[in-house]
């Protein structure tokens, strides 16, 4: 391959180099022809001065030229044209300029302007003497003529010389030098195409190999990719074969990869069996220690909640007995003060009856006092009704009177409005005059009726006095009884306390126990279910005893 290359490179340096070489000696041609084109284009644009020139003379010599000085500046100018154009050729190229050619055009321009010259100053004479000397004006329009025909003949030379230069040799010769020229460039680039035609077959041979190997390492890849498109999907039964080309050692690290994945997936598979099984058993065991720990734990929780329950049963009978003898001893006390108390209350009771009966009287006169209030306001209602019929009255004679008693009217307005205020406050005063009344009466009877309570109270509070000498006598005898009961109610609650607390430290223990149990079981599961996943993530793969498996079941 790096011999072909190299090969290649070479060719393709020859085929650049003479590419170039090439290209300089078309460029070169190209140069040479537009030289000779650009000299038959001054070729042509002299033989048309000419042409003018000659056209210019012939009339001149006709008429004698007389005042006509142009003609001579464009002969003067032609020639120094032709001159310059001569001198041209003299300086040009070797290979393009035409020796014979330039000499004769610089002989014929040199004679063309000095006949131009002399013909500018025969017409100079013939214009300044015109008017004064008409035989000298003749005679220099004769020399003009004279000159005029050497200068057309001339001109014909130069002529004749140009047309002529189309087969001079020098030039013949130039254009043998083109054609050889362009013949060496036509034999290069000949040589090229056979040069580029042996390079291209050589190039497409090789390209041919190549696509050959190409083809035949992709078709050996494709192969290669068709035997593991199985091991993508699990199947590790089959091996991949195993060939001469360049996929042989993938082939071989393929298959041995295949054969340790093997030996890896049949390992996981057994200890996934192992652990699950044991993982099994010993969460069946875990799942029954716990419940027999949950169970003990509900036992010993149930004993200690008995336990706790008669120790603050017996702690609160220690407290209600010390309590009970507290509240016997206060019983005889307050017994023995109730019964001051109940004296007391009698005679208070008595105290309450008397201001009560005073009480009743004073309501009595009060209901009497608002009884003449009530007789006083129907009066004012009476005084209140006749003075608005007064002021009605009053109006209607107001307004009998017309313009004249329309202040009277207003007066006996406001009066008739002031008497209607005045019943309204009336019949107000006597609404809460019959209100007060009626509450003076029911205050009158409650006042009777708590009289006759009182009296009745203060027999029961004598009763109650009896009663509570002899409650004072019972509770001292209750407190020396509660107060021994106390004391033995104390020992045992400071018993059952130690043993509630014993009983709270092995319920601690046992539910610490469960606990852990139970976690242990969690944690069993969560194993058991990782032993199931890492099962199920070889159960992708297929062995060759699991292909003959199949097979017998088939």
């Amino acid at each position: 391959m790096a011999n072909k290359n190299s090969q290649k490179v070479d060719a393709l340096f020859v085929y650049g180099a003479l590419m170039v070489i090439f290209l300089a000696a078309t460029i070169t041609s190209f140069l040479y022809i537009n030289k000779l084109g650009q000299y038959d284009d001054e070729y042509l644009d002299a033989a048309f001065n000419i042409g003018i020139i000659s056209q210019s003379v012939i009339p001149l010599s006709k008429e004698g030229a007389l005042g006509n000085t142009n003609v001579a500046k464009t002969l003067a100018d032609k020639g120094r044209h032709l001159a310059a154009f001569a001198e041209k050729f003299s300086n040009g190229n070797p290979a393009t300029s035409l020796p014979p050619l330039q000499k004769s055009l610089s002989g014929l321009s040199s004679n063309i302007m000095k006949k131009a010259n002399a013909i500018s100053k025969s017409l100079y004479v013939i214009q300044k003497k015109h008017g004064t000397d008409q035989q000298a004006a003749l005679r220099a329009s004769d020399v003009v003529s004279q000159q005029a025909k050497s200068i057309v003949e001339d001109l014909n030379k130069v002529n004749k010389v140009i047309s002529k230069g189309e087969t001079h040799p020098y030039f013949l010769v130039g254009l043998i030098d083109h054609s050889m020229t362009t013949a060496l460039g036509l034999a290069t680039l000949l040589f090229l195409i056979l040069m580029g035609d042996h390079i291209i077959r050589t190039t497409r041979q090789e390209e041919k190999a190549i696509q050959k190997a190409f083809t035949d390492n992709q078709d050996a890849i494709m192969n290669l990719l068709d035997d593991i498109s199985s091991l993508a999907d699990g199947d590790l039964s089959k091996e991949v074969r195993v060939s001469e080309d360049i996929t042989g050692a993938i082939a071989d690290s393929i298959n041995y990869t295949v054969e340790e994945l093997r030996s890896l997936v049949e390992t996981i598979q057994g200890s996934a069996t192992k652990v699950t099984e044991t993982t099994l058993r010993t969460e069946v065991l875990t799942q029954s220690l716990a419940a027999a720990n949950d169970d003990n734990e509900r036992r010993i929780s149930d004993i200690n909640v008995t336990v706790s329950s008669v120790a603050l049963d017996v702690q609160q009978m220690s407290e209600q007995a010390e309590e009970a003898a507290g509240l016997a001893n206060s019983s005889a006390t307050v017994a023995h003060e109730g019964s001051k108390v109940v004296k007391e209350s009698i005679d208070s009771m008595n105290n309450v009856r008397e201001q009560i009966q005073e009480t009743s009287k004073r309501i009595k006169r009060l209901g009497e006092s608002s009884q003449e209030i009530g007789d006083i306001l129907e009066i004012i209602s009476d005084i209140a009704d006749q003075t608005n019929l007064l002021a009605l009255n009053a109006a209607m004679q107001a307004a009998m009177a017309g313009e004249a008693g329309r202040g009277f009217a207003v007066v006996a307005d406001e009066v008739q409005r002031l008497a209607e205020r005045s019943s309204q406050a009336t019949h107000q005063i006597e609404g809460l005059i019959k209100t007060i009344q009626s509450d003076t009466s029911e205050a009158i009877n409650s006042m009777e009726s708590s009289t006759s309570e009182v009296v009745l109270g203060a027999d029961k509070i004598e009763a109650a006095g009896v009663s509570l000498t002899q409650i004072e006598e019972t509770s001292v005898k209750l407190a020396a009884n509660i107060s021994a009961l106390s004391d033995q109610a104390k020992t045992q609650s400071k018993r059952t306390r130690e043993i509630s607390e014993s009983m709270g430290v092995v319920h601690g223990a046992t539910t610490k126990s469960a606990s852990e149990t139970r976690e242990t079981a969690t944690l069993i599961g969560q194993l058991s279910g990782l032993s199931t996943l890492l099962k199920e993530s070889v159960t992708g793969f297929t062995l060759p005893g699991d292909v003959n498996t199949e097979s017998t079941n088939s």
